[in-house]
């Protein structure tokens, strides 16, 4: 008939469950402090403490290992094929790192 349609009250929602995998890299900002004052025996430049890591000085956190051992051990995924996989998702590892 050539007429408009009207608003319905209501909306029509559906679920749709989707997986995001990405690699990202968390910078971690720590304050220095100067000291003001001429008093002996204190430090003149104060930093916090670097969160501590599973391998010391080490540059990959906690998750990226979580993930390779999971994957090599529980799901029995061989290490090239994982690397692989990272590498695809934007997180490039030498397989000597590993």
């Amino acid at each position: 008939c050539g007429l408009g349609y009207a608003d319905f009250p209501g909306t029509d929602d559906s679920e749709v469950l989707e997986i995001t995998v990405q690699a990202y890299r968390r910078v971690i900002h720590r304050r220095r402090y100067r000291k003001v004052c001429s008093c002996p025996g204190v430090p003149g430049l104060i930093t916090a403490p670097p969160p501590p890591r599973l391998i010391p000085r080490g540059k990959y956190g906690l998750s990226v290992w979580v993930h390779l051992l999971l994957s090599k051990f529980l799901y029995g995924q061989p290490t090239h094929r994982v690397l692989q996989d990272l590498a695809d998702s934007g997180l490039t590892l030498s397989e000597g790192t590993v």
